[in-house]
This record gives C-alpha cells, sequence and structure tokens, in this order.
C-alpha cells in the first residue's frame, strides 16, 4: 500500500502534463550560430569572413620559423616550408625543436591566411615548452593570430608577425624567404638590393671565408669553405663547412652580396653557437647587413663584424682571393 501510494505520488505529476510540455523546440536561424566543437583533428576553426584574403602571394613556396620571445631573445621553436595557394597557407617538411608531443603533423592544424594588407591571420597550434627527460609533456597552445601583430611585404611576404602565446610570453612567425611561382631550388632569405650599389667588376672571382665568433677576447672558427662571386657581386658559398651545429646546405641559402665600397649586404643565418653553450640544439642568428664591413678594393681581402649577443660579435672574413 505504501510502495503504491510512493508512486503514485511522484508519477502522478509527470502522468498529468500535456506531453507537450516536455519538450521545448526552438528554431536556429543559422547552424554556424551554434558552437564549434573541436574534435582534435583537421584545421582550426577559425572565421575568415571579416578579411579579405590576398591572392597575390599564390604559388610561393616559403621558409618559415617559429620563436618564443625568452628575456627578449628569440628562441626558436619549429620551422619549415609552407605553400600558398588561394591566400592561405599549406604546412611540408616542418619539424619541432621542443620535443614532447610535438610532431610534424601538428602543422596540419593550422589554418592561416594572408590579408590584402599583408596581415597573417587564422590559428596555430604552438609547442611552446622545451620538455627534458622525466617531464610530463605539454598540449601545444591554440595561438590566434590577429592583424595586430603586423605585416609582411607586399609583393612577396617576408618579415615577422608578433603573437601572443599566452599571457607572459610572446612569439614571432617569421618568413624567411620565398621562392616565386615554378621556381625550385633552395630558398633564399629576401633581400631588396635595389636599396644599395652592387659591385659588378668583382665578377668570377674566387675567395676563401672563415666564420668566426670573437667572445672575450678570444677569436672561435665556427666555419670555413669556399665562395665564387658571380653576376652583380653576389656570393655564392662553396664547400661550406660549419663547426657548429649548422649544415653545409645551410650556405646554399645565404643571400648576400659585395657593394661598390667594397662592403657586403644581404641575409643570412649565422651558426655562432656550439650546441653545449646554451642548449642542445641552438637557433642560428639571422643577421641582416646593409652594406658593412672593410674589403680591400684590389684583394678583397677583409671582413664584416655584427652584434651576436652580449659581449659576443660574429665575423665573416674573405681571405685569399684570385
Amino acid at each position: 500500500m505504501l510502495r503504491s501510494f510512493l508512486a503514485a505520488l511522484v508519477l502522478g505529476p509527470m502522468l498529468a502534463a500535456p506531453a507537450t510540455a516536455a519538450l521545448q523546440l526552438y528554431p536556429i536561424d543559422n547552424i554556424a550560430d551554434l558552437p564549434q566543437i573541436d574534435d582534435g583533428t583537421g584545421p582550426l576553426k577559425f572565421d575568415f569572413k571579416p578579411f579579405k584574403i590576398a591572392k597575390r602571394y599564390d604559388g610561393m613556396t616559403c621558409k618559415f620559423a617559429l620563436y618564443r620571445i625568452d628575456k627578449q631573445e628569440p628562441q626558436q621553436l619549429g620551422g619549415g616550408l609552407f605553400a600558398v595557394a588561394g591566400g592561405h597557407l599549406s604546412f611540408s617538411d616542418t619539424e619541432w625543436a621542443t620535443g614532447g608531443l610535438a610532431t610534424p603533423d601538428s602543422f596540419n592544424r593550422a589554418n592561416l591566411a594572408f590579408t590584402e594588407k599583408g596581415e597573417l591571420v587564422g590559428m596555430l597550434p604552438v609547442f611552446n615548452l622545451f620538455v627534458g627527460a622525466g617531464m610530463v609533456p605539454p598540449d601545444a597552445v591554440m595561438v590566434t593570430l590577429k592583424t595586430k601583430g603586423g605585416k609582411l611585404g607586399k609583393d612577396m611576404p617576408d618579415g615577422t608577425v608578433n603573437m601572443d602565446i599566452e599571457r607572459g610570453m610572446r612569439g614571432q612567425f617569421a618568413v624567411n624567404g620565398c621562392n616565386p611561382p615554378g621556381v625550385t631550388g633552395p630558398i633564399l632569405p629576401y633581400f631588396d638590393f635595389s636599396t644599395v650599389k652592387l659591385a659588378d667588376n668583382y665578377d668570377g672571382r674566387h675567395c676563401d671565408f672563415a666564420m668566426q665568433r670573437i667572445d672575450g677576447g678570444q677569436t672561435q672558427e665556427l666555419g670555413h669553405g669556399h665562395v665564387a662571386i658571380r653576376k652583380g657581386g653576389h656570393l655564392v658559398f662553396l664547400d661550406g663547412m660549419w663547426e657548429t651545429n649548422g649544415s653545409p646546405q645551410s650556405y646554399r641559402e645565404i643571400n648576400l652580396a659585395l657593394t661598390t665600397t667594397p662592403s657586403i649586404a644581404g641575409l643570412m643565418d649565422f651558426y655562432g653557437l656550439f650546441p653545449d653553450d646554451h642548449s642542445s640544439d641552438p637557433a642560428p642568428f639571422p643577421i641582416k647587413l646593409k652594406g658593412e664591413g672593410t674589403f680591400d678594393k684590389l684583394s678583397l681581402a677583409g671582413d664584416v663584424r655584427f652584434p651576436l649577443y652580449e659581449g659576443a660579435k660574429g665575423v665573416l672574413a674573405l681571405t685569399s682571393c684570385y
């Protein structure tokens, strides 16, 4: 008797209620208004509708690097190549320096595009912490790139875009050079040589070169090889070797030329640290020269010096030219 009374007390109101009261239907004007759930696969969701996507970079293949800014110094997190189609970036040959859960496949989740103003917008997974032995590997931070990050070049997307990785940590997406549509081979960092007067009277000459570091009054040899001077004073590095962690291939990606002074202008990655200096795989220093150095007008012997870090300078020296 008591069980029947309790069942009636609980179920009575439910049975007595109209059938339509249990379900409420609401119209949805646009399914895009629903919250988007990230299932962990495919490109990250980003609304490009507010932006005018640029097509002028289509067909280019570019080299990029990701950095975090730690104590005002950039630390490279990863990098690789990207191709541009319809204004959107498609990544390849990527790698991370952070370890842990970071894999090249994570770049498949990036959803980035160039705007007509030269901005880079979208979303990008960033593994911003270096993982050592015994550490719990952290997940990637999903970073949104906004228009306030800065603008890239008008004709070629060279330059650096700033981004906020997480609270208290800034980052950079650097485009280090592009090949125009249909051009294959090494991607040289872009430099506007129209800003300097190039020498044309040294074409065909050859020199030995040395890469050095001056730190605390001591000079250390970092690399050496042979360089040829091509049309318009452009330097082509041959048989180059690094004593640090740079690869011989990196010499093919140097974009330097002699000016009429003579001096040197252009861009290069300078591997100025040995693996045991600061980390197991230190990033190169991006060096920009605007017509600097002292070289003999006849023999071309001389060098150009540039700052690396506090108290240290890098050196590119030319000797034994013929």
